[in-house]
């Protein structure tokens, strides 16, 4: 399924940080999990054992080349959540926002399986509802919304501030370090990463429909970026997330 990740992994030969970014070399690519597996499945799995390393998270001052995606890289996988499920660029239609916030629910409900870092599947996995899973997923890596510049967390957040936040870690960070828009930076990773276990799962499918309409709900708080979204996307998305004029210009 997740041609994201696949492009992904074969054409940057990604590295990832001792803390994992997806444990793959242990858990999705190993020689006995491999010869289980059938189909594209395999074909994904031998394409990652190739491609993907484990690298020890050293920056060199002299290079701008990212050394690989780090835990703390992922930390936006808590906006996936809430911020997916406000659909902060939707206006004027229940239907497009009644899908986008299904689609949250729907990434919350598989993200004890999907979520690359084993400590946050078992934090995750100990709570119910939708909020409390984002906020574990902040937690489990360290973090709290006092480590950033207007985060989001409730749908009485300032929307300029939580469209601006910025995490105060970024030396802290691996392929994200630097970004200018740290919060897309994050989702990327953070969408490939998890698209990998859920593609070696059972919820390949479910997982790329939930980030589909969650992107395009507004989630990058970015009028241009979710309208191009939704364009190369548009045979995945109901008709309700293919109307530009619920969108607002941002």
């Amino acid at each position: 399924m997740l041609w994201m990740a696949v492009v992904f992994a074969s054409s940057r030969g990604v590295e990832t940080s001792g803390s994992s970014l997806l444990q793959l070399s242990v858990e999705a690519t190993s020689e006995r999990r491999i010869a289980g597996l059938r189909g594209h499945q395999r074909r994904i799995a031998v394409v990652l054992k190739r491609n993907v390393h484990i690298a020890p998270k050293v920056k060199d001052d002299a290079s701008s080349t990212p050394v690989g995606t780090s835990a703390l890289d992922l930390w936006a996988i808590h906006d996936l959540l809430l911020i997916g499920h406000r659909g902060p660029l939707l206006q004027g239609s229940t239907a497009a926002t009644a899908t986008v916030q299904e689609a949250a629910n729907s990434l919350a409900g598989m993200l004890d399986k999907i979520h690359p870092i084993p400590a946050c599947r078992e934090a995750i996995a100990k709570v119910d509802s939708l909020a409390d899973k984002a906020e574990s997923s902040w937690t489990c890596l360290g973090l709290s919304k006092n480590n950033f510049t207007g985060p989001f967390t409730s749908g009485d957040s300032n929307f300029y501030d939580a469209a601006n936040t910025k995490p105060k870690f970024d030396s802290e960070l691996g392929a994200c370090a630097g970004s200018k828009w740290p919060r897309a930076c994050s989702y990327w990773a953070s969408m490939h990463a998890m698209g990998v276990r859920a593609d070696m799962g059972s919820t390949p499918q479910q997982y790329l429909q939930a980030i589909v309409r969650i992107i395009s709900g507004g989630a990058l708080y970015c009028f241009g970026c979710t309208s191009h979204w939704r364009l190369l996307n548009k045979h995945l998305l109901p008709a309700e997330l293919q109307d530009g004029a619920n969108l607002i210009s941002y």
